[in-house]
């Protein structure tokens, strides 16, 4: 499961499966998200994206795994990219016009 925390409070409710989304009310996200960490029963099983100094030290101090929002994005786009690349190759193999200009069987 992935929580997602966003200061302040829900203004429109969408679900998304596998995704919680939550909302930090009147308190910070980076209290709910400390909050949460405190709670597990396993923190060595959770990873924490963040940019937020404060909010990776306090993860690392409770054995949580960190990483950078600027390092996630990266990698979701590098492995995104990639799955894109080959999706468009499978397809072009697959095409019967390739097939024609090629000789591929």
């Amino acid at each position: 499961m992935v929580s997602v925390h966003f200061d302040g409070y829900l203004n429109e409710a969408f679900n998304v499966p596998g995704l919680k989304i939550k909302y930090s009310g009147s308190k910070t996200a980076d209290d709910k998200i400390k909050n949460e960490i405190e709670k597990s029963r396993n923190p060595k099983n959770i990873t924490v994206v963040t940019s937020d100094n404060n909010v990776a030290q306090f993860a690392r101090v409770c054995s949580c795994q960190v990483i950078k929002s600027e390092d996630f994005s990266k990698e979701l786009f590098a492995h995104r990219n990639s799955d894109d690349e080959q999706s468009r190759i499978e397809e072009i193999n697959n095409s019967e016009e390739f097939k024609k200009l090629f000789g591929a069987k």
